[in-house]
C-alpha cells in the first residue's frame, strides 16, 4: 500500500483539497457579475476563496490557485463588490445591477451551506437575494 501526503514548502502535510466551482445567481436567474464567495470548512475551519466573475461564475481556492476546497460541510458567504457606486443603495453607478444582500456577507445570517466531496464533483449554483433598495 502507498501512502501519498501532500507537502508544503515547509515540509509539513498539507490537506487535500478537491476541484469546486460553480456559479451566483439572483433568484430568477440573473448572474451575479462581481464579488467573492468564500467557503469555511465547519470541521477544519480552512477558508476557500474565489472571485465571481462577469458570468457569475467562480472556481474556488485554498492553498493555490484553483486548487478547490477540502472535503466536508462548508458554510458559504458571498460578498458583492461595488465599484464606484452606492453600497446603501444596492447599486453600482456603471451598471445600476442590484448588489447582493448584506445577509450573504455574514457566515451567521447567509443560510448558504454545501457539501465538498472527494470524488471531483463540486459544481455549485448558489442563489441570492439582491439588497433591498432604500428609499
Amino acid at each position: 500500500m502507498l501512502a501519498l501526503a501532500v507537502v508544503t514548502g515547509c515540509g509539513k502535510p498539507r490537506t487535500p483539497t478537491y476541484p469546486a466551482s460553480g456559479v451566483v445567481r439572483f433568484k430568477g436567474g440573473e448572474p451575479v457579475t462581481s464579488g467573492t464567495v468564500e467557503f469555511l470548512s465547519t470541521d477544519l475551519r480552512l477558508n476557500a476563496r474565489g472571485e465571481i466573475r462577469g458570468d457569475g461564475s467562480f472556481c474556488l481556492t485554498t492553498f493555490r490557485d484553483g486548487d478547490g476546497a477540502v472535503k466536508g460541510q462548508h458554510r458559504a458567504i458571498v460578498i458583492p463588490f461595488v465599484p464606484g457606486g452606492d453600497a446603501l443603495l444596492g447599486h453600482t453607478m456603471h451598471e445600476q445591477r442590484p448588489a447582493v444582500s448584506r445577509t450573504y456577507a455574514n457566515y451567521e445570517t447567509s443560510g448558504l451551506a454545501f457539501t465538498v466531496r472527494p470524488d471531483g464533483i463540486n459544481k455549485f449554483e448558489i442563489v441570492v437575494e439582491p439588497a433591498a433598495l432604500r428609499r
